[in-house]
């Protein structure tokens, strides 16, 4: 099971940001600091094709002032089961004149099964590095029953024409667990619908490469 949780700017994500095509979340484990404006909603869904393939749906909206917290009610399925994911997002600052913006997240996946569920605390970091450069780090702790950890990940976007995004990301956790995802993002239409196609080992480093469509949608 993942160890950062969907939160919905994210998917992912993993699980969601605004569509704006300068974001990670969605379908990649390590999430980005910006949360969906006050008043607004968004919707993210994939699908992963893999030696065990599954699917993503995680709406979220944001409520609240100026820094408004991101509310999501995320969907998993993989191997005929399926898991809740509700997760809590918001920023607690900005500086250098937004050039670098941190927020907090609160995560959970519950089995609907009634098996252990997973808790996930995570402290996005992003830096606007470059016009054209951002990059996102990540430091949080999981649990899921007795075993925690803690997890870590950096993701790095670079926009390579006005509607398209290269992504690549890395992330792990102190017991060992590693992996990574790379690929592109296409706004269809921007700042409202986003596609991914990724690659990568996001979970399992020996179980081959695992494919994932993936797409964006603010409201």
């Amino acid at each position: 099971m993942k160890t950062v949780l969907i939160a919905a700017a994210a998917a992912a994500a993993a699980f969601l940001a605004c569509a704006s095509g300068a974001r990670a979340g969605g379908p990649y484990v390590v999430d980005d600091a910006g949360t969906t404006p006050a008043g607004r909603c968004q919707i993210e869904t994939w699908v992963t094709h893999s030696h065990d393939p599954g699917w993503v749906v995680a709406p979220a909206c944001a409520v609240g002032g100026a820094r408004p917290v991101e509310l999501t009610l995320g969907l998993r399925g993989q191997g005929g089961a399926t898991w809740l994911g509700p997760a809590a997002k918001r920023g607690l600052a900005d500086f250098g004149d937004g050039r670098l913006t941190l927020a907090a997240s609160l995560a959970a996946e519950v089995p609907t099964d009634g098996g252990p569920a997973v808790v996930a605390v995570n402290l996005p970091l992003t830096i606007q590095a470059a016009d054209a450069v951002l990059l996102h780090l990540n430091l949080g702790w999981s649990q899921e029953g007795d075993v925690g950890r803690t997890t870590w990940g950096l993701n790095a976007e670079h926009r390579l024409a006005p509607r398209l995004w290269a992504v690549a990301e890395t992330h792990g956790d102190d017991r060992g667990g590693r992996g990574w995802q790379a690929g592109l993002r296409y706004a269809l239409a921007p700042d409202r619908l986003d596609l991914d196609l990724t690659v990568g080992r996001p979970d399992r480093a020996d179980d081959g490469l695992t494919w994932t469509l993936a797409l964006a949608a603010a409201f």
